[in-house]
């Protein structure tokens, strides 16, 4: 398990021994700013030799409850409980990637903003879960009760799947592991890169610009669909605009083109493979996509008007939404 992984899966709270046996050589690193003593004393201490049975403490020693294993030395320190410093590391990432300095807590444990990027422009929250149940339970809470841009850091990418993908991507957020993007030295924690670099493209700047881009991409794609498969029944252009501009769902849709749910299920299918987007996703684009539409639709009412080579009447003509005038239903 990596340096990074270690401290994901850290408990709130062990002995100096068990932390010892965690960290091991890599103990003097995270030390200084990830654990905290605390006025307790351990009663046990975990078995050196992993094999899950617990050292009862007696006076200098680590007695073993199973009768298989040695009694082991221990020193004063060993015994000592220390506790895992989140707000440390929280810290020293925020000062290795020199965010402005803002902090708040959420109601979800282990889960609270450490910085921010450009003012207010967007947040960095520091999450950290040892399970992925646990984390994708935070991602959802997080999803559900932030507002304006955010960025989420974890100490790894080990629980980032598709369920929490998909949740980060409908409020368009960021998902960062420390894993990749910072080191842990002797001297402190060290970022391979700037914050602008890693976090740039989430800035509402950049995003806009992004979300122009892919709306384009969208755009494009759809201008080929008339050509598609389905043309007699529920043709694809025509559920596209039903269902992504319109925002209708699939059993108005077949009953606009006067086919089976089961025909509109296959269609959407063939859209959302196309497009490689699911129509909720879709359907977030709609404005910007009739806005590209009223646009094309306004040069081919001026080339008509004015005239216009035959090819760029040829290419007016294959836009989208084909004719000026509403298509037909069927």
């Amino acid at each position: 398990m990596t340096l990074w992984g270690k401290i994901e899966t850290a408990p709130e709270a062990a002995s100096f021994f068990a932390w010892k046996l965690r960290f091991g050589a890599e103990l003097e690193k995270v030390a200084p700013w990830f654990l905290k003593p605390t006025s307790e004393t351990a009663r046990t201490i975990p078995c050196p030799l992993n094999c899950d049975c617990l050292h009862r403490v007696k006076g200098d020693r680590g007695i073993c409850d199973c009768g298989e294993c040695e009694d082991i030395a221990l020193l004063e320190e060993d015994v000592e409980v220390w506790k895992a410093n989140w707000t440390g590391l929280g810290n020293k990432v925020r000062d290795a990637l020199k965010l402005e300095r803002k902090a708040s807590g959420f109601a979800v444990r282990n889960v609270w903003q450490i910085g921010s990027l450009g003012g207010d422009a967007l947040q960095i929250i520091l999450l950290v879960k040892p399970e992925r149940g646990a984390f994708n339970e935070a991602i959802a809470q997080l999803a559900a009760r932030v507002k304006g841009v955010f960025a989420i850091l974890t100490p790894t990418a080990a629980h980032h799947d598709i369920e929490s993908r998909d949740l980060l991507g409908r409020v368009g957020a960021g998902l960062f592991d420390l894993e990749s993007n910072l080191l842990i030295q002797a001297s402190g924690v060290v970022s391979r890169k700037s914050a602008e670099e890693l976090f740039g493209a989430m800035m509402p700047a950049k995003q806009a610009e992004l979300r122009q881009s892919e709306a384009k991409r969208i755009f494009e794609l759809f201008r080929k669909l008339g050509s598609g498969e389905g043309t007699r029944k529920g043709p694809l252009e025509k559920v596209f605009r039903l269902m992504a501009l319109d925002g209708a769902n699939q059993a108005a849709t077949a009953k606009r083109c006067e086919c089976s749910e089961a025909t509109i299920s296959a269609r959407v299918a063939t859209i959302e493979q196309q497009f490689g987007m699911k129509i909720e996703q879709l359907q977030a684009y709609a404005s910007e996509i009739l806005e590209f539409d009223s646009v094309v639709k306004g040069d081919r009412r001026r080339r008509k008007k004015h005239g216009a080579p035959e090819a760029e009447k040829e290419f007016g003509e294959s836009g989208f939404g084909g004719e000026d005038e509403e298509q037909p239903e069927s």
